[in-house]
This record gives C-alpha cells, structure tokens and sequence, in this order.
C-alpha cells in the first residue's frame, strides 16, 4: 500500500500522508483526495442500486394513442392508477381520433374504439362496411363461396386461445366455416385467418340464425357471460 501511496504522490507532485515514527496523518491534499474517492464510491452504488431495480421492475418510454373520448372517462383513473404502479415507466398518451401508422408515428400501442356488432349486419354490408365480428366475416365468406358454386356451411363453438401468448382476452364463442374442396371438408377461419391450436365445435349449419347457441322467446336479460377453455396434459 504505502508503494501505491508513493507512486500517487509522485504522479501528483504533492504530499498526501505526513509520516512520522509514531503515526500518520493525511496532509490537505490528501483528505480533498479522501472526500473525492467517497463521492465516487458513493456514485457507483448509486447507479449499482439503479441498474439492479431497473433489472426488476418496468421502466422506460411508453407512448399510447388513445380515443378522444376516454380523455373525460374511468380510464384516466386507470392510467393514474398504471403510472403510480409503474414510477419508472415514462408514459406519454395521446387522445386523438385520427388513424396513425404506429411506426412512422412512433406509438408502442394504438387503442380504438368501434360500433357493437350488429345483429342484423348482412354479408353484403360486411363487406360494404369493411367492419364486423367473426359472425360477419364467416357469413361473407360463406356468401363468396356460394356465389361460386362452393359449397360452404356454418360453424359455431368456441376458439381456445392455448398456444397464444399471453396476456389473453376475455374468452368469447366464435364462429368459422367448412368449404367442401376435392371430395371433403376443410375449416376456415375470415376472421384470424391463421392456424389455431384448438377449436371446441359445437355446431354446423347454413349461417349463425340456423345453429345460434341460445335461442329464447320473450326478454331474456343476459347478467353474466363467462368462456374458457383449458389445455388437458
């Protein structure tokens, strides 16, 4: 140690330590070194401290492209509740309307807001409207096969969302089609249009009014809606 000392002091071109045979005691220079090697150290387990949180909990930069109409809505409270939740985590929104590119705009999420499904929505304004549910989607296509002499039919049951990842939505029951190719019958999906890992059928028909799931005479209030499936090992 006191060679160490001795190289720093000639480097310096002062003293740092006053020696004597009974003791030795730091010089002027010496504790200004002192205090700044402290605030150094003091530095390090700082950002030491910071990279370890910052390896645990949620941080960075967050930009959302929310409705203009939820800017006066519960969600504002929920955005609150997010940001006290997650401190690190620099949230930017902003309320608009207007349709973006999320990537030339910048967004990380976009979030939209549409009309309910219309019960009465016919192929043909699905495809006018460029809008619907899988109910829809399953009807125009359905309706495009006829049309060319294919024959098409109706299913209705639920989609598992097992191999999807997570977070998963609410489940929900679906609809898909079966269009009758070189000799049998092959499923459709308009509205995912990708391969899933399971469906649960419940029923086959010639559209959604042929097979519905529930069918009821008078008012029929529905008070809770729950859907899931589970993968069996």
């Amino acid at each position: 140690m006191e060679q160490i000392n001795v190289i720093l002091e000639d480097s310096l071109g002062v003293a740092l330590i006053y020696r004597s045979t009974r003791k030795l005691t730091l010089t002027r220079e010496g504790h200004r070194l002192l205090a700044a090697a402290h605030k150094m150290l003091e530095a390090v387990e700082g950002e030491l401290v910071d990279l370890s949180v910052s390896a645990t909990a949620p941080s960075g930069e967050l930009r959302v492209t929310v409705p203009s109409v939820l800017s006066k809505s519960h969600f504002t409270e929920q955005i609150a509740a997010f940001s006290k939740a997650h401190p690190r985590i620099k949230l930017s929104l902003d309320f608009s309307d207007i349709r973006r590119d999320l990537i030339d705009a910048g967004f990380d999420i976009a979030i939209r807001m549409g009309p309910k499904a219309k019960a009465t929505r016919t192929a043909l304004q699905a495809m006018a409207e460029q809008k619907g549910v899988c109910r829809d989607f399953a009807h125009l296509a359905i309706a495009l096969c006829r049309c060319m002499n294919i024959p098409a039919r109706y299913c209705t049951g639920y989609l598992s969302d097992t191999g999807e990842p997570l977070p998963h939505p609410p489940g929900d029951f679906a609809a898909w089609m079966e269009v009758f190719l070189s000799g049998e019958w092959h499923m459709f999906d308009p509205r995912n249009n990708k391969p899933r890992f399971a469906r649960i059928l419940i029923a086959r028909g010639r559209d959604a009014t042929d097979v519905p799931l529930t069918q009821t005479f008078g008012q029929y209030p529905l008070t809770e809606f729950k859907v899931w499936t589970d993968e069996l090992a």
